[in-house]
This record gives C-alpha cells, structure tokens and sequence, in this order.
C-alpha cells in the first residue's frame, strides 16, 4: 500500500521545488538572534531548565499528577550543554542533556544523554535510559526515522517520501537555487494542464458589483493521468535526477531515481483507486481585479487516512482568512467504523494578530457488543493568538543590546467541555552586554499555562548563555562504541527497536 501511494504522490516532489528553491537560510550579524546562532554553529552553549507549579490542579490535569509536580519540580533541573570543536562545527559537536535533583542545595546529576555528531555528518546517541553498557546508537545525518518505525509495524520495504520531502527542505540554498528552474518548468506545465479545464462567469452580486469566477473542475482520472505524465517528465530529466541525487541516501535513490521504476510507478497508479473531481474556485472583482475567494476540495486516494479536505482562502479587512476541513477515513477508531470530521479556520486581525475556531468531531458506536453505547465525541475551542513584533534596545552607554519577544495564546473551550479557559503565555530575552560580534550572548526565556478559573499556573524557564568552545569529551569514544543502526537490515531494526521499547518500558515502571 505504501508504494501505491507512493505512486501517486510522488510527484508532489516537483511541486514542492519552488517554495524549497526560493528560501534563504544564511544567516547574518543584523540582531541577538543570529549572533545567538552563529555563536552555537561556532563555539558553545550552557542553559538550564527548571520548573514549577502553584495553585491547585487545573481543568486539564488530574489533582495526582499536579501533586507530583508540584514537590518534584522545584527539586529538579535539566540542563544543556552544547560544545563544538575547535570553534568550527564541521570538525563535530556534541549535546549533553542531564536531569539533575537539586532538594540538596546542589546539583546532582540523576540521567543524562549525550548526542554526538561527527565531522561526516554522524550522529550518535547515549543514555543509560537506552543502554547501560555504554553503547552509543549512531547513523547518518540523511537517516531515514520513519524507516524505523515502519520497520516495526511490517511496512519495512520502502523508505519514505515523507523523509525525501525533508531532507529537500534542509538542503542548503545553493542547491534551491540550482532546482528553482526545474520547478519553473513543471509549473508552468501544471498552470497550462490547468487551463483545459476552466470554467469562467460573471454576474452581478447584490451590491451591483460585478464578480468574475474561475471554476475548476478536474476528474480523478485526468488526475491520474496527469500524475503520470509528471512521472515521465521526471525520469526523462537526467539533469534533475542527478540533482535530487545529491540530497537523497542511497536506499532513496534506489527506490526513486532509477528510470527503471517508471513503468512499476505507472503500473502503481493504475491501481489507485480515486473517486471525485478536484475542484477550484476563485472569485475576482471585475472592475479592480481584487481578490475575493479561492477554495479548494482534494478527495484522497482509497488506503490513505485522509478522505476529502478542503481548503477555503477570504481576504479580511485587516488581513487574510483560511479555513480547512476534512474528513479522516472510517475505521480509524476501535469502536466505530464512522469518519472522524475535523474544522479549522483562522482569521488574521493585523500583523501577528490571528483568531479562530477548532473542531474535531470522534463519531461513537451503538454496537450492540458493547456493554453501553458509546456517544460521539466533539472536541471544540475557539482561541485568540497574538504574535507582535520583536522589540529591539540597543543601549550603547549601559552596554545593554537586546532583543525581546512574546507570544500570548487564549484558548476558550466550548461550553459544557468541562475544560477551563487557558492562557499560554511565552517570551524570551536575548542580549548582549557588547555590540562586538564575539561577546557573551545571554537567553532567558519562559512559559506559563494559566488555568483562567482556578488561576493554577504551570511555570517553565530556561536561562542559558553562549560560552568559548572547548574539547567534547565524547567526541573519540562515539564512534568505538556505536552501532549504525541505518546499516542494519529491516530485521534488525526491528529487533532495536523491540529492545528500546523494552527498556524504557521497564525504565518507566
């Protein structure tokens, strides 16, 4: 079933190269926060994290589990610790995380995990939680972690496009700009597909305005074909299938870049069962050429979890206005063979300004095995997100250069939920006490969960600063003690996985 679905979306890897292609990811001197950055890539970083609670238990947390943070917080600490060799980040670096219990006045260290990663781009991983003999799991950077899940659930046999996706997000700019001209192409041949199938009309609407609408309306199977003409566009670009070459690992080659998986991908498309129209409908005023309305249905693919989801785009007075609705496919749930309906729209009130509604509806069961029906279950909130600009001091005479951001999220479940309204409230300061480049960098952030009735607050803060580099002290031990878990075969992935399973299960009992 994954490669049939495989088959069918594969193409979305040429639609996805422009916004890819487009981006810029260097980073520069012009605030705090790309000084934090470079600052991480080229030297080292040490922050804490500690928490606390007060009140009694909020509407979203059972009164045990509250009485347990409330005496274990204030006694722990995590803390982080970041180093890179000899300043430069491509000679390898290494993460150290430590839980710490503090009820002592001191820091004792409790758990760690170490992560290690290479000058080859290999990382590797420790932690007695996972092994208690000192082994460290390692893989490439390119590793694909779905594989391993997969491995688990018996899907072992294909790597997934949802990593081929990933690693073309993460590829560096130089590359998005050599692919850019690709995806101009295949667009431009979608847009033209396009056209075979426009509806265009004009009427009057009630304030005498005339509106012009593009409509339309694509069958399935014209889908399908058009699918796997992208296809045979694809494989025929030899010079796109060396590009895609230098982002993919080798099993993603294997499995998506050979010509010779064509007619298997053609043949796979043939069997995909798709019924419906995809339809788009936009909406113009005549006169000004102002947008108006643009939406958009996509039916899914029989075997896919998704069903049907539709996509609605309204131009706001102060902004722009989104909802998306769906279905998930029956049977998702164990005790009804109904579809699980989900609504979101948000609309924006000004620059990070947005507000909205969710809903998720979990449909029941009258089963007449069950000891008592079980009713349908609606999950609904509507919630206010404010996002301002960061605020910019720069106090030269008492050496203080900053940058301050915030973020407040309301969140007011539907009458009769049993839940409170919440208040998450998040923000962080960075600053130095030097303009110069290669000064101290200082972060200190914090968030809090208000239970708006009770006024119970769930508090987390992390304080922490960039430091000079020094030597890892794991980086030469790594690499003695690992196993590439990415050269294994699916057996034995799966065998890893069973036994991390197992340990942290009997880790957490």
């Amino acid at each position: 079933m994954l490669k049939k679905w495989t088959a069918l979306f594969l193409c979305a890897l040429l639609v996805l190269l422009c916004p890819l292609a487009g981006a810029d990811i260097s980073v520069s001197q012009k605030d705090q926060l790309d000084k934090l950055t470079a600052q991480w890539k080229t030297s080292g970083f040490r922050g804490t994290l500690t928490g606390s609670v007060s009140g009694v238990a909020p509407a979203f947390m059972d009164a045990q589990t509250w009485e347990a943070l409330a005496k274990a917080l204030p006694s722990m600490s995590l803390s982080l610790t970041h180093t890179v060799m000899r300043g430069n980040m491509t000679n390898g670096e290494e993460a150290v995380v430590t839980l710490n219990d503090t009820s002592s006045g001191e820091a004792v260290e409790t758990a760690r995990a170490i992560i290690v990663r290479d000058s080859d781009g290999v990382t590797y991983i420790h932690s007695p939680l996972l092994d208690d003999g000192g082994l460290y799991y390692a893989f490439s950077s390119q590793y694909d972690w779905l594989a391993l899940l997969n491995d688990a659930s018996g899907d072992n046999a294909w790597p997934s496009l949802t990593h081929v996706l990933y690693e073309l997000e993460r590829a560096t700019a130089d590359w998005k700009t050599r692919a850019q001209p690709y995806y101009d192409k295949f667009a431009l041949s979608l847009t033209k597909w396009l056209q075979n199938y426009i509806e265009t009309s004009t009427e009057k609407n009630d304030q005498d305005r005339f509106i012009t609408t593009n409509f339309y309306e694509v069958p399935a199977a014209a889908v399908l074909q058009e699918a796997k003409q992208l296809l045979v566009d694809l494989y025929a670009d030899q010079e796109l299938l060396a590009l895609l070459r230098e982002v993919l690992t080798m099993e993603e080659q294997a499995a998506y870049l050979q010509p010779t998986m064509l007619l298997s991908f053609l043949s796979m498309l043939d069997k995909v069962q798709l019924s419906g129209n995809v339809t788009v409908r936009r909406q113009f005023d005549s006169a000004t050429g102002a947008f108006l309305h643009e939406s958009v249905y996509l039916p899914f693919a029989e075997g896919f979890p998704v069903s049907e989801v539709t996509l609605v785009h309204l131009p706001q007075e102060t902004g722009d206005g989104y909802q998306v609705s769906g279905a998930l496919k029956a049977g998702l749930t164990p005790w009804s063979a109904g579809s699980i309906t989900f609504d979101v729209t948000a609309v924006s009130g000004g620059e990070g300004i947005w507000s909205g509604d969710v809903r998720v509806t979990i449909p029941g069961s009258t089963d007449a095995e069950l000891l008592e029906p079980i009713p349908d279950q609606a999950f609904a909130f509507s919630y206010n997100l404010d996002i301002p600009e960061p605020v910019v001091n720069n106090d030269v005479y008492g050496g203080r250069f900053e940058k301050t951001y915030a973020a407040t999220l309301l969140i007011r479940p539907e009458e009769g939920s049993g839940l409170s309204p919440l208040s998450v409230k998040a923000g962080a300061v960075i600053y130095s006490k030097s303009s110069s480049v290669g000064s101290v960098t200082y972060l200190e952030s914090t968030l809090d969960v208000t239970d708006m009735d009770t006024s119970s607050v769930l508090h987390l803060s992390f304080d922490g600063k960039t430091a000079t580099g020094w030597t890892p002290l794991y980086l030469a031990e790594a690499p003695a003690n690992a196993l590439r878990v990415d050269l294994l075969d699916a057996n034995g992935r799966t065998e890893i996985l069973n036994a991390l399973l197992t340990k942290l299960t009997g880790a957490a009992q």
